[in-house]
């Protein structure tokens, strides 16, 4: 208390001004209307907006500061410029605001990124656009790009602040950044695949809590399994809740006590669909324009023999087109004379080849990933292109979807299997292209009925999250003057 006292003293008046605040919020309810009220809390919610950005500018400033030791023996203080970081600088925002170290540390990285390498970002606290939470999922994006990058991805993100959600700046900044940068999502890729892990830990007493991170092609289907599972659960009135059905679904199949069938729906869209199937076919082209491995004879005639690379084929991706050139072979400047003629070629060392090959082949063995949305538009995933079925394309602007066909679309494409529906090119949610599913009534069919639950997913009110299967189907303009049609109905 006494610490806290101090700094107190030693501040700046800050509490003095929010006190203020909190007496003008605590005059009786009826000195203010609604409107008055409804003013005042969003004046209050910028308001807290701001402190976090003032928060953000002292962190910044602290971290700065940097303790020396003269040659006299003599403790002083360095001030580095802002962005630098102090040792002990994420221990002393976490004693400063009675967090963890860890916490500490996140905010010392956070400050760093919205005042220093991203000032728009605390700019936008600054006038009540982003709050805390919504600065922190946009940074939190952002820790490790490059500054211009980093600026450009916010620059561009500036109109959507204030409409849209935390975790859709988040989605938003991501898909930015990727299609800005596309190495660094390859970069990010392999980063989040080699992170793939579980763990287990003690919860309340007789239970335990688990955290898992999985491959998100396994991951698709191991929770279609879990969750088709925990509703027939939930039909036959085994637990109270789907969440606990789910549990007891997932401990059932792992125990083999239970089985199940599943559809899993994923969409893609065509062009980019279209694009990893041409990427994939140029990487398959290049290693088939390598040479096989050589022979016996070709092995003994070459300067150095090079040990083929195993990598489950016979062909060897990593091998220079011309012979004598192999990752071990010895080293040799070939003139211009040699050549006919022509600017002497760069000698290239023994240790940049092997670098080359390695990148090469690194490249080569990496998966060529695609995004991918489930049977909720909003859920967004991206997953190796080796991991879907193959389906024939359609025009561009079209989509396939990977699994049996549904139920509703049986009777369109014939024989059950995989199905190819049109989505909408810019938003990706599912379209009744030619309205073979519209009805002259007012109720909707079965076949529609499916066909809006699935695109919208959730109740498409403004802030509702309630699942489609428990919502209504009401028409967007009123039936008869509007249509009872995929495009004129929406789950509420």
């Amino acid at each position: 208390m006494a610490q806290s006292s101090e700094m107190t003293a030693s501040g700046s008046g800050v509490l003095d001004l929010i006190q203020g605040v909190v007496d003008a919020c605590s005059v009786p309810a009826g000195e203010r209307g609604v409107d008055g009220w409804m003013d005042l809390i969003a004046e209050v919610t910028a308001g807290m907006s701001a402190l976090a950005a003032a928060r953000d500018a002292a962190i910044v400033r602290l971290a700065a500061l940097d303790e020396v030791v003269t040659e006299d023996g003599v403790i002083g203080v360095q001030v580095n410029g802002l962005g630098s970081v102090c040792v002990d600088a994420g221990a002393m925002v976490s004693t400063a605001t009675g967090t963890s170290a860890r916490f500490g540390e996140e905010l010392v990285k956070q400050a760093v990124t919205r005042v220093v390498r991203v000032p728009a970002v605390q700019q936008a606290m600054t006038e009540g656009v982003l709050d805390d939470y919504k600065a922190r999922c946009i940074a939190g994006e952002l820790t490790d790009v490059p500054v211009e990058l980093a600026r450009t991805v916010v620059d561009v993100l500036a109109p959507e602040m204030r409409e849209r959600s935390g975790p859709a700046l988040r989605r938003r900044t991501r898909d930015i950044l990727f299609r800005l940068a596309p190495e660094l999502l390859k970069e990010r890729l392999r980063e989040a695949r080699n992170a793939v892990s579980v763990r287990r830990w003690l919860g309340e007493p007789g239970t335990d809590n688990w955290s898992a991170v999985f491959p998100s092609e396994r991951s698709a289907r191991a929770w279609a399994a879990v969750d088709a599972l925990a509703h027939r659960y939930r039909e036959d009135g085994a637990y109270p809740t789907l969440e606990q059905a789910r549990a007891y679904a997932l401990l059932d199949l792992v125990d083999g006590n239970a089985t199940v069938e599943t559809v899993l729906d994923l969409t893609v869209a065509a062009d980019a669909l279209a694009e990893a199937i041409e990427r994939q076919g140029a990487d398959e082209s290049v290693a088939d324009a390598r040479p096989t491995r050589p022979s016996a004879q070709a092995l003994s005639d070459a300067p150095s023999p090079r040990p083929p690379v195993r990598r489950g084929s016979d062909r060897d991706p990593g091998r220079d087109a011309s012979p004598g050139r192999g990752v071990d072979a010895p080293e040799r400047h070939v003139s211009a004379p040699e050549r006919g003629g022509g600017a002497p070629e760069r000698h290239v060392s023994k240790a940049e080849r092997c670098e080359t090959s390695r990148t090469r082949e690194q490249d080569a063995l990496e998966p060529i990933f695609i995004t991918v949305s489930g049977a909720r538009g909003s859920e967004v995933r991206w997953m190796p292109l080796d991991a879907l079925p193959a389906v024939p394309l359609t025009a561009p602007g079209r989509a396939r979807v990977a699994g049996p066909t549904p139920s509703w679309a049986r009777s369109r494409v014939g024989d059950p299997g995989p199905a190819v529906r049109f989505v909408h090119p810019v938003s990706g949610a599912l379209v009744d292209l030619d309205h073979e599913l519209s009805t002259d009534a007012y109720r909707p069919n079965v076949r529609l009925k499916s066909f809006i639950r699935q695109r919208d997913g959730r109740c498409r009110f403004p802030g509702c999250i309630i699942a489609a299967r428990w919502c209504d189907i009401d028409h967007v303009i009123p039936w008869p003057h509007g249509p009872t049609a995929a495009d004129n109905l929406m789950c509420l």
